[in-house]
């Protein structure tokens, strides 16, 4: 469900910011040289930084799995210890009953024929949310606390007020 504290506090800036603004106009004002740690409710830790490959390692306590684009590398690979574990039908049920194919025809394939894709909304809007709560926390330079179910910031009106901004005239999202 989303990360319960985010440490934006190892995080650098191309110029110094207050108050979560860069000083400096006209300026690149991301961070480029960050490690900021998420805490999850359940103990798991998850660092993103920008100081290592890209893509995401996992570390516990039986080894380490290294997975992006291109390669997935670590002690569970090398001993293959899915070997045998997996067969078609696990694929099915994965994809959904879709056969199994690139994200992107997945994508269209239901969009034609109805179902949800493998890449589904919900954990891809936690994906997002944690992306922009690292953003928050490393542009404001400090901890900030997040309560997963109602998807708010917590107890930082500045933070918060990072996370959703008033929308343009005219292009108001609609409630349902």
């Amino acid at each position: 469900m989303g990360p319960v504290e985010i440490d934006g506090t190892n995080a650098k800036h191309p110029v110094p910011y207050k108050d979560g603004y860069p000083t400096v106009d006209d300026c690149y004002n991301t961070s480029h040289d960050f490690a900021v740690k998420c805490k999850f409710a359940n103990g798991i830790e998850m660092v993103v930084d920008s100081r290592s490959e890209n893509g995401i390692l996992f570390e516990g306590t039986k080894g380490r799995m290294f997975v992006n684009r291109g390669k997935i590398t670590g002690k569970p690979i090398e001993e293959k210890w899915d070997e045998g574990k997996f067969g078609p039908e696990d694929l099915v049920r994965l994809y959904k009953g879709k056969p199994f194919e690139y994200h992107k025809n997945n994508f269209y394939r239901c969009i034609r024929e109805g179902g949800l894709p493998v890449s589904d909304v919900f954990s891809h809007v936690i994906a997002m949310n944690t992306c922009h709560l690292v953003a928050i926390a490393a542009r404001l330079g400090r901890v900030i606390k997040w309560d997963p179910q109602a998807e708010k910031i917590v107890g930082d009106d500045q933070a918060a007020a990072f996370f959703a901004r008033q929308p343009r005239q005219g292009f108001e999202v609609p409630e349902v």
